[in-house]
């Protein structure tokens, strides 16, 4: 099973109880330099495609109600484990065809959110199509700077030593010493070096969801 996350607080935003701008922004970053239909668009319970406006405007206007310090939105994450991106991409004629499979999914997961708050409407338990929603796609990740795991640490501070190492030999005009620390430092599967903010290997699919506080407004 994907793995679901609540960030509390946001994890990518100053804080959530004004515009969501900040979140919506930091999701944007890898659509940064690329034409229009290559980027990688928010998507709803009913909309394949959510341009970044629509659904900043969307989340900042359903607030009434709220007073100005109460929290406005949540920012949610969906990761999958290599075997599930392994067979996902096994099913999958085309990324498009991917990318529908991670959207119906992602709607099944809000439907079970919604069902999960026991509220009803009328005579029937909220969905997902009740909630005001936009989920992104992505496809990178990168090394955290402050990664909690032991080994990752170790592996930052060696490639940090290392490149300090690097650095005076070539100030010294040591070449044979330089390319010989250069072979020390540690690397990943895509060759390269370990550190924080360095994107990461393989298949890091993942969605990151935006969820209004309240629910939609009635007609």
């Amino acid at each position: 099973m994907p793995y679901f996350k609540i960030s509390t607080p946001p994890a990518h935003a100053n804080k959530n109880t004004a515009s969501c701008a900040d979140l919506i922004e930091y999701l944007e970053k890898e659509n940064v330099g690329k034409d229009l239909e290559d980027q990688e668009h928010f998507f709803s319970h009913d909309q394949d495609i959510i341009f970044s406006d629509e659904a900043q405007n969307k989340i900042d206007n359903n607030v009434k109600g709220l007073k100005k310090n109460e929290t406005k939105f949540y920012e949610l994450s969906l990761s999958f484990s290599q075997k599930e991106l392994e067979h996902l991409s096994n099913i999958a004629k085309n990324p498009t065809e991917e990318r529908e499979l991670i959207q119906k999914h992602v709607r099944d997961v809000m439907d079970n959110y919604a069902n999960h708050f026991n509220r009803t409407l009328g005579d029937r338990q909220l969905n997902g199509n009740d909630l005001v929603y936009f989920a992104k796609i992505e496809k990178q990740r990168r090394y955290h700077p402050q990664t909690k795991n032991p080994e990752l640490k170790k592996i930052y501070k060696q490639n940090y030593q290392t490149k300090a190492k690097i650095r005076i030999a070539k100030q010294n005009g040591k070449k044979s010493l330089q390319s010989d620390l250069e072979k020390q430092l540690i690397k990943n599967k895509d060759g390269r070096i370990i550190e924080p903010g360095q994107l990461k290997d393989g298949n890091n699919t993942h969605v990151h969801i935006i969820v209004a506080e309240k629910i939609k407004a009635s007609p």
